[in-house]
C-alpha cells in the first residue's frame, strides 16, 4: 500500500483546516444573523483568524480576516441593524477587517519568530547544518519509519583527523574553514532524504534511510573521495575516518545506533588515516 508523502499529508490537512475555517465562520455569521445585532460577536470571529494565522500562515490569516469581516457585515445587515447612514456601516467593517488583520499579522508573526529560534536550536551556528538535536530527533523518525517499513537504515559517523594540529599550526580560522568545507561536500554529495549533521567537534554523522549495504558502500566511498578532493584542493593536512553500520532491524535506541557506527569509526582511525569500516547489523 502506498503511503502519502510527508508534504502531502501537510498540504492535505492544511486544505482541510481551511475549508473547515471557512464552514465555520459562515456557521458563526449565521448565528450572529440569529442573536440580533445588539449582541456584538466580533470576539467569536476572532477566533478561526486567529487559528489560521498560527497553524498555517500570514497571507491566508489575512484571506480569513477579509472573509469574518464580510459575513459579520452581513450578518449584521441580514438582523435588521440600521444606521443613519451608510458610512457607519462601512466604517465598522473597515474596524473589525483592520482589527483582525492586525491580530493575525501579530500571531503569525510571533508564530515565525518562534519556529526561526526552534530551527536555530537544532543547527551547528559554524556550519550551517543540523546539531546533535536535530540529529536525535531526525533519527528517531527514521528509526520509527525502518521499523514500520521494515526497511534498511543505514549510519555513517565520520572524523577529521589532525584537525586539531591544523587549530595549531594554521590557526582555529583554518580549523572553521576545514569543517565548513567538509559540512558543505558532505551536504552536496547526499541525497534530500538523508540527514546530515555535525556531532561535535571534528564529528559528523550521516544517516541514510532505506539504505542497503550496497547503496552504502557506493554512497560513502564516493563522499569520501569527494572530501578528500576538497580538502587536497586546500592543501589541509587532516585525513577522515568513517563508520559505516546498516541496519535491517531497526536499532532499539538512538543510543545504540550512535555508539556502533561511533566504535565503528575508532576503530577505522586506528587502522589508519583515510580508512572506512563497514558492518551490517541483524
Amino acid at each position: 500500500m502506498n503511503r502519502i508523502p510527508r508534504k502531502g499529508r501537510h498540504l492535505l490537512s492544511r486544505v482541510i483546516m481551511t475549508i473547515a475555517t471557512f464552514i465555520l465562520i459562515i456557521i458563526l455569521g449565521f448565528v450572529d444573523y440569529l442573536t440580533g445585532y445588539e449582541f456584538d460577536f466580533s470576539l467569536f470571529y476572532l477566533v478561526p483568524v486567529l487559528m489560521i494565522a498560527w497553524f498555517i500562515g500570514r497571507w491566508q490569516g489575512l484571506v480569513v480576516s477579509a472573509f469574518s469581516a464580510i459575513v459579520w457585515l452581513v450578518a449584521d445587515s441580514a438582523s435588521g441593524h440600521s444606521y443613519s447612514g451608510i458610512g457607519f456601516s462601512f466604517w465598522n467593517f473597515v474596524t473589525r477587517l483592520v482589527f483582525f488583520s492586525l491580530a493575525s499579522l501579530l500571531l503569525s508573526a510571533l508564530r515565525n519568530s518562534l519556529e526561526k529560534e526552534d530551527d536555530l536550536s537544532r543547527s551547528d551556528a559554524l556550519t550551517g547544518i543540523t546539531n546533535g538535536i536535530g540529529f536525535s530527533e531526525q533519527a528517531a523518525d527514521e528509526i520509527n519509519r525502518a521499523r514500520r517499513f521494515r526497511s534498511p537504515l543505514t549510519i555513517a559517523y565520520m572524523a577529521i583527523s589532525n584537525l586539531k594540529s591544523v587549530n595549531e599550526s594554521m590557526g582555529h580560522s583554518t580549523g572553521n574553514a576545514v569543517l565548513r568545507r567538509v559540512a558543505q561536500t558532505i551536504s552536496r554529495n547526499m541525497r534530500s532524504v538523508d540527514t546530515v549533521s555535525r556531532i561535535g567537534g571534528d564529528e559528523f554523522a550521516i544517516l541514510l534511510p532505506q539504505t542497503g549495504p550496497e547503496q552504502a558502500r557506493s554512497a560513502i566511498a564516493k563522499l569520501h573521495k569527494n572530501c578528500m578532493n576538497a580538502i587536497e584542493q586546500e592543501k589541509w593536512p587532516v585525513t577522515f575516518s568513517i563508520g559505516v553500520v546498516t541496519f535491517f532491524s531497526a536499532p532499539t535506541t538512538i543510543d545504540e545506533m550512535i555508539r556502533m557506527a561511533d566504535g565503528l569509526m575508532y576503530t577505522a582511525k586506528e587502522e589508519g588515516a583515510n580508512v572506512i569500516k563497514y558492518r551490517v547489523s541483524d
